[in-house]
């Protein structure tokens, strides 16, 4: 890396750090402040506090000045405990309005939800962040008609298969499910009319806080050191109750299948900084569906220098795109029984290996770089 770099990650790491390393406290009084009378436009955050959901949230900070300089915006955040606790308050009037759920949420709460802020800004923008890995669109139904925007960080590509009924909540239970015959009962998720006119692919894990600030400032993959390990392949999610863990565990015999053949990480759990340094120790990483196809291991891969090696991911529609064969990751069968073969030969080309990884963090980069999380979301930020 060089010193320019080091020093330019060094500032933006520390930019996430005091984002996201504050006490509640001190981020209530950074975030929750009231607009200043010197905003020419206002952009309110209504927020989850776990991960997966301020990864959605975190890029709006961290591009703060784009959003300024080219529309005006000044950008606040509150979160439902605050809501809960002391209402809107100070917040009422915004210009634009993105509010967050969580998969265990009701579609009365997400109703009364989206009608209190269309109550209490009336003018505004209303946008959802869909934070939920599956690629389904079940808050839809619910909140379709009340938002302008629905923002999800990964979609079909086929839009008309929103239109069928699955095996389950989604595509991959659907797909799983009935290869094992499972019984699970059928469900459809009904769209509101024109609702797909309103649906919005946002980015997906390259704007979380640990990771967005090395995708800017450093324009190269970690490669210049030994990597002992030819497979990083630490599953969990192991079982046989139901479609997720039979998958899981199908995915993790095959994989084991080869400690004859090359080495592979152990497989007990490690806490995330250790598991990021294995990552970047090994040349090959197994990423298996989650309960949706996209995971943080596809992209703390990519961070970490390491060939992704994941389920075929042809009918998903993500941006930025790590997920084209043969260029930025390498697919496997959703049976995993190519496994051995992709494995082989990407450790018999070393060069066709470095290509690929190379690549893929270079989408990330390039995103990370510009200012395309703000061209992205254009429709959501336009006057």
């Amino acid at each position: 890396m060089k010193s320019s770099e080091l020093l330019a990650l060094s500032h933006e790491q520390l930019r996430a750090l005091v984002w996201g390393g504050t006490s509640r406290l001190r981020r209530k009084v950074r975030f929750e402040r009231p607009f200043s009378s010197r905003a020419r436009r206002r952009l309110l955050l209504v927020s989850q506090p776990d991960p997966i959901s301020q990864s959605q949230i975190f890029p709006f900070h961290f591009y703060k000045d784009v959003l300024r300089d080219r529309w005006g915006y000044e950008v606040r955040e509150i979160d439902y405990a605050s809501i809960d606790a002391e209402g809107f308050g100070h917040f009422k009037g915004a210009d634009v309005v993105c509010f967050q759920a969580w998969i265990d949420q009701t579609p009365e709460q997400l109703r009364a939800m989206a009608l209190r802020l269309r109550t209490d800004h009336p003018d505004a923008r209303l946008a959802f962040l869909d934070p939920c890995a599956p690629a389904d669109l079940r808050f839809a139904s619910a909140i379709g008609s009340d938002v302008d925007l629905y923002i999800k960080k990964h979609v079909l590509r086929d839009r008309a298969a929103y239109s069928l009924p699955t095996v389950g909540h989604t595509n991959l239970s659907d797909w799983y499910g009935r290869r094992e015959g499972d019984e699970d009962a059928t469900l459809h998720f009904p769209l509101p009319d024109g609702f797909l006119d309103k649906l919005l692919v946002g980015p997906s894990f390259v704007t979380a806080p640990y990771m967005l600030p090395r995708f800017k400032a450093v324009s190269q993959p970690p490669l210049g050191h030994a990597r002992p390990f030819d497979v990083h392949a630490r599953l969990g999610g192991l079982g046989a109750k139901d479609w997720y863990q039979r998958m899981r565990t199908e995915a993790f015999a095959r994989v084991r299948s080869l400690e004859n053949k090359v080495r592979l990480t152990p497989s007990a759990p490690l806490e995330r900084r250790a598991y990021l340094r294995e990552l970047a120790q090994s040349k090959l990483c197994f990423s298996p569906f989650g309960y949706g196809e996209v995971c943080w291991r596809d992209f703390e891969a990519v961070y970490a220098g390491a060939l992704l090696i994941k389920p075929n991911m042809d009918h998903i529609e993500t941006a930025p795109d790590i997920f084209v064969p043969g260029e930025t990751y390498l697919p496997v069968r959703w049976n995993f029984e190519d496994l051995p073969d992709v494995v082989a030969n990407a450790l018999g080309d070393e060069a066709a290996r470095l290509r690929i990884v190379r690549n893929a963090y270079e989408a990330m980069r390039s995103y990370a770089a510009s200012n395309r999380f703000a061209d992205q979301l254009d429709r959501l930020f336009a006057d």
